[in-house]
């Protein structure tokens, strides 16, 4: 009898040490991924807040480049302001995409993380951060559509300059680009509040580790 308590005491202690390595483990992998997302939020962000300036400049650069009376539609000769700001906003388009994916990686991480319902990880914050992620992967979504329907609209108008109905189009391209404008504030909104949630899961975790 004796012994078999024995083996049942030395399971116990066994899977309890095994246990606890796991969870130290998925802490410790929470918290290297928190500080990486930490940094790309923050890439993000100002990614976000460049285009929200460059959209800004979209009329002026138009008015500007119209003042000089072109011959041609503004991009043919591949110049001019409102050309170097389109050719910018399709640079900040490609950085976005890549963004996205990154977010949709972390997303993912953290779910996993969560799942695993480590006794030492603040599981419902990891699953907060995971769900804000997503958040943001569906701005993007809408930004690259919005963008992406901007520069057809632009390119239409641009290269067949000058036309009639020269108000209208200028309309719906503002209008369009009125939408990009509202998504990336809401984007970065979201990502402030997703860095203040892993602020907070980092403060919460460093005082686990004590």
């Amino acid at each position: 009898m004796k012994h078999k308590w024995s083996t049942i005491f030395l399971f116990l202690s066994t899977l309890l040490i095994l246990t606890s390595c796991g969870m130290t483990q998925e802490l410790d992998e929470s918290l290297d991924l928190s500080k990486e997302l930490s940094s790309v939020i923050g890439q993000q962000e100002a990614l976000m807040k460049d285009l929200l300036k460059t959209v800004e400049k979209i009329q002026p650069s138009f008015e500007k480049d119209m003042d000089a009376k072109p011959d041609t539609g503004l991009f043919q000769d591949e110049e001019g302001d409102l050309y170097k700001n389109f050719t910018k906003r399709k640079e900040l388009l490609d950085e976005l995409t890549a963004g996205q994916k990154e977010v949709k990686k972390f997303q993912k991480e953290f779910k996993r993380i969560s799942n695993k319902k480590a006794v030492d990880v603040d599981n419902d914050k990891l699953q907060l951060i995971s769900s804000s992620l997503n958040i943001i992967h569906n701005n993007y979504d809408s930004l690259i559509l919005y963008m992406n329907t901007g520069f057809e609209q632009e390119e239409e108008l641009y290269n067949n300059l000058p036309v009639d109905n020269l108000e209208g189009q200028g309309s719906v391209i503002y209008r369009t680009y009125g939408s990009v404008t509202m998504v990336a504030e809401e984007s970065v909104s979201n990502m402030e509040y997703t860095a203040s949630l892993i602020k907070q899961y980092e403060k919460q975790a460093a005082s686990t580790k004590k």
